[in-house]
Protein backbone atom coordinates (compact mmCIF):
# COMPACT_ATOMS: atom_id res chain seq x y z
CA UNK A 1 0.00 0.00 0.00
CA UNK A 2 2.99 2.36 0.80
CA UNK A 3 4.29 1.69 -2.94
CA UNK A 4 1.41 2.01 -4.24
CA UNK A 5 0.86 5.75 -2.12
CA UNK A 6 4.67 6.80 -3.09
CA UNK A 7 3.51 6.11 -7.04
CA UNK A 8 0.46 7.97 -6.78
CA UNK A 9 2.21 10.69 -5.37
CA UNK A 10 4.94 10.72 -8.22
CA UNK A 11 2.56 10.59 -10.52
CA UNK A 12 0.43 12.97 -9.75
CA UNK A 13 3.89 15.41 -9.29
CA UNK A 14 3.96 14.57 -12.94
CA UNK A 15 0.74 15.42 -14.14
CA UNK A 16 1.83 19.03 -12.50
CA UNK A 17 4.08 19.34 -15.21
CA UNK A 18 1.48 18.54 -17.67
CA UNK A 19 -0.76 20.50 -16.31
CA UNK A 20 1.28 23.98 -16.29
CA UNK A 21 2.89 22.75 -19.80
CA UNK A 22 -0.18 21.13 -21.55
CA UNK A 23 -3.37 23.36 -20.24
CA UNK A 24 -1.88 26.58 -18.12
CA UNK A 25 1.35 27.63 -20.95
CA UNK A 26 -1.17 26.81 -24.42
CA UNK A 27 -4.40 27.49 -22.66
CA UNK A 28 -5.99 24.43 -23.39
CA UNK A 29 -9.07 23.78 -20.94
CA UNK A 30 -9.88 20.21 -22.16
CA UNK A 31 -6.31 19.52 -21.23
CA UNK A 32 -6.57 21.02 -17.79
CA UNK A 33 -9.46 19.11 -16.83
CA UNK A 34 -8.47 16.28 -18.34
CA UNK A 35 -5.34 16.07 -16.22
CA UNK A 36 -7.26 17.41 -13.64
CA UNK A 37 -9.31 14.65 -13.63
CA UNK A 38 -6.38 12.41 -13.06
CA UNK A 39 -4.59 14.28 -10.71
CA UNK A 40 -7.48 14.06 -8.53
CA UNK A 41 -7.79 10.06 -9.29
CA UNK A 42 -4.43 9.67 -8.04
CA UNK A 43 -4.85 11.87 -4.91
CA UNK A 44 -7.97 9.63 -3.67
CA UNK A 45 -5.58 6.64 -4.77
CA UNK A 46 -2.74 8.11 -2.67
CA UNK A 47 -5.14 9.28 0.15
CA UNK A 48 -6.87 5.33 0.34
CA UNK A 49 -3.34 3.67 0.22
CA UNK A 50 -1.81 5.39 3.03
CA UNK A 51 -5.08 5.20 4.77
CA UNK A 52 -4.87 1.26 4.42
CA UNK A 53 -1.06 1.20 4.96
CA UNK A 54 -1.58 3.09 8.24
CA UNK A 55 -4.43 1.27 9.61
CA UNK A 56 -2.39 -1.71 9.36
CA UNK A 57 0.56 -0.55 10.89
CA UNK A 58 -1.34 0.82 13.72
CA UNK A 59 -2.89 -2.81 13.91
CA UNK A 60 0.79 -4.14 14.28
CA UNK A 61 1.82 -1.91 16.64
CA UNK A 62 -0.83 -2.39 18.90
CA UNK A 63 -0.27 -6.17 18.69
CA UNK A 64 3.37 -5.51 19.40
CA UNK A 65 2.65 -3.35 22.48
CA UNK A 66 -0.04 -6.18 23.71
CA UNK A 67 2.24 -8.84 23.23
CA UNK A 68 4.65 -6.65 25.36
CA UNK A 69 2.42 -5.76 28.15
CA UNK A 70 1.41 -9.58 28.37
CA UNK A 71 5.33 -10.45 28.60
CA UNK A 72 6.18 -7.76 30.65
CA UNK A 73 2.93 -8.81 33.40
CA UNK A 74 4.38 -12.49 33.86
CA UNK A 75 7.26 -11.00 34.31
CA UNK A 76 6.42 -8.80 37.17
CA UNK A 77 4.29 -11.83 38.66
CA UNK A 78 7.82 -13.66 39.03
CA UNK A 79 9.43 -10.78 41.25
CA UNK A 80 10.09 -10.96 45.04
CA UNK A 81 8.34 -8.60 47.59
CA UNK A 82 11.69 -6.93 48.24
CA UNK A 83 11.14 -5.42 44.10
CA UNK A 84 7.92 -4.26 44.88
CA UNK A 85 9.54 -2.54 48.30
CA UNK A 86 12.35 -0.46 46.55
CA UNK A 87 9.83 0.36 43.28
CA UNK A 88 6.03 0.80 44.08
CA UNK A 89 3.19 -0.65 41.68
CA UNK A 90 2.35 2.73 40.52
CA UNK A 91 6.12 3.22 39.43
CA UNK A 92 6.48 0.39 37.73
CA UNK A 93 3.04 0.58 36.01
CA UNK A 94 3.65 4.31 34.52
CA UNK A 95 7.64 2.49 33.00
CA UNK A 96 5.56 -0.65 31.84
CA UNK A 97 3.24 1.82 29.96
CA UNK A 98 5.41 4.64 28.80
CA UNK A 99 7.94 2.59 27.33
CA UNK A 100 5.48 -0.05 25.59
CA UNK A 101 4.12 3.16 24.06
CA UNK A 102 7.28 4.39 23.07
CA UNK A 103 7.82 1.01 21.45
CA UNK A 104 4.57 0.99 19.75
CA UNK A 105 5.48 4.49 18.42
CA UNK A 106 8.91 3.48 17.13
CA UNK A 107 7.40 0.46 15.25
CA UNK A 108 4.65 2.62 13.91
CA UNK A 109 6.63 5.30 12.85
CA UNK A 110 9.25 3.11 11.33
CA UNK A 111 7.04 0.67 9.49
CA UNK A 112 5.82 4.20 7.86
CA UNK A 113 8.44 6.06 7.37
CA UNK A 114 10.85 3.77 7.06
CA UNK A 115 9.42 1.76 3.93
CA UNK A 116 7.37 5.24 2.45
CA UNK A 117 10.52 7.12 2.31
CA UNK A 118 12.32 4.56 0.29
CA UNK A 119 9.42 3.58 -2.05
CA UNK A 120 9.16 7.73 -2.90
CA UNK A 121 13.09 7.74 -3.50
CA UNK A 122 12.90 4.68 -5.94
CA UNK A 123 10.20 6.06 -7.42
CA UNK A 124 11.45 9.37 -8.18
CA UNK A 125 14.69 8.22 -9.31
CA UNK A 126 12.93 5.63 -11.76
CA UNK A 127 10.89 8.68 -12.91
CA UNK A 128 14.05 10.91 -13.00
CA UNK A 129 15.37 8.35 -15.49
CA UNK A 130 12.99 7.85 -17.39
CA UNK A 131 11.52 11.72 -18.09
CA UNK A 132 14.66 13.90 -17.65
CA UNK A 133 17.86 11.43 -17.51
CA UNK A 134 20.25 14.50 -17.98
CA UNK A 135 19.14 15.81 -14.56
CA UNK A 136 19.50 12.66 -12.79
CA UNK A 137 22.83 14.02 -11.31
CA UNK A 138 20.96 17.12 -9.39
CA UNK A 139 19.14 14.51 -7.45
CA UNK A 140 21.84 12.41 -6.79
CA UNK A 141 23.59 15.45 -5.20
CA UNK A 142 20.51 16.11 -3.09
CA UNK A 143 20.25 12.53 -1.95
CA UNK A 144 23.34 12.83 -1.12
CA UNK A 145 23.38 15.71 0.70
CA UNK A 146 20.34 14.93 2.59
CA UNK A 147 22.37 10.98 3.81
CA UNK A 148 25.46 13.20 4.40
CA UNK A 149 22.74 15.98 6.68
CA UNK A 150 21.06 12.93 8.47
CA UNK A 151 24.78 11.44 9.35
CA UNK A 152 25.68 14.37 11.04
CA UNK A 153 22.19 15.19 12.69
CA UNK A 154 21.31 11.07 13.81
CA UNK A 155 23.97 11.06 16.82
CA UNK A 156 23.12 14.26 18.11
CA UNK A 157 19.29 13.40 18.41
CA UNK A 158 20.39 10.01 20.06
CA UNK A 159 22.44 11.57 22.27
CA UNK A 160 19.72 14.02 23.26
CA UNK A 161 17.05 11.02 23.51
CA UNK A 162 19.06 9.12 25.93
CA UNK A 163 19.82 12.04 28.17
CA UNK A 164 15.73 12.67 28.34
CA UNK A 165 15.33 9.16 28.88
CA UNK A 166 18.25 9.35 31.60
Amino acid sequence: MLLISALATVGFATLTQGMVNQGMAEGDPEAVLEIGFWMLILAVVAGISMAIAASQAVFFSQGAGYIIRAYLYDKIQTFSFGNYDKHSTGQMMVRLNADTLNVQNGMLYSLLLGLYAPFMLLATVALTIINTPELLWVLLVVIAVVLVLMALLIPAVFRNYHARQA
